[in-house]
């Protein structure tokens, strides 16, 4: 190759990088805004988010939008615990976006699996189930656990740690346990990072006694 030849490439080469690097950080932008329009939807309509994905196959939810490039469309699907009426169910979101990023507000809504309590956990009340879920939280803190881990980005179930995260600090609250004051989690994947230090209380020694675990007994 010529030197000319290499000259003449290398202006091409770094232009066609930054081409590269801002495509991909404009759609991890249009993404994260999306993803929070997603949230918001969930929690205004009392929908705990059991897990938020952007699946990578998916048949066709929505019908076509005539007066809308599709290929700025985020579709998430959502696995949610009815905070009203209780049950499980999955569903489709679309959040539609700009080249600029910024977000509408009105969400495309299909729905996967109503939460109609289809599954016996589903019968129960939610409380009863929040509260089953920091029991057993504090039997694996009374069993040595003391550091709860973070998702890394390609494990893609940051929200149900979060909700994790949510319990033990609630338990902290009531007393039940100590822990560290988590840190901001990595935007787009936890709101929280590690959690550590965890100890139990004598308080909530007391209460594990009170509640013993059931007879594997048949």
């Amino acid at each position: 190759m010529s030197l000319p030849l290499m000259i003449t490439s290398q202006p091409t080469i770094v232009l066609s990088a930054v081409v590269i690097l801002f495509g991909v950080g404009q759609y991890w932008w249009r993404y994260n805004q999306a993803k929070g329009v997603a949230e918001d939807w969930l929690r205004e309509h009392h929908y705990r988010v059991m897990q938020l994905s952007v699946p990578w196959f998916r048949g066709v939810m929505f019908p076509p939008s005539l007066l809308r490039n599709s290929n700025r469309a985020f579709v998430f699907e959502a696995i949610i615990d009815d905070e009203d009426l209780g049950g499980t169910g999955a569903v489709w979101l679309r959040v539609w976006t700009t080249w600029l990023g910024t977000t509408d507000s009105d969400v495309d809504v299909v729905w996967k699996r109503m939460p109609h309590g289809g599954d016996m956990d589903g019968f129960r009340p939610l409380g009863e189930r929040l509260a089953d879920e920091q029991l057993a939280l504090l039997r694996r803190v009374a069993a040595g656990e003391t550091t709860f881990f973070a998702p890394r980005r390609w494990e893609k179930d940051g929200a149900k740690y979060d909700g994790m995260v949510e319990h033990l600090l609630a338990l902290s609250r009531r007393g039940m346990i100590t822990c560290r004051e988590p840190d901001p989690g990595v935007k787009g994947v936890t709101q929280y990072s590690d959690l550590s230090d965890v100890e139990l209380t004598p308080a909530g020694q007391n209460f594990l006694n009170s509640r013993p675990e059931p007879s594997n007994r048949t």
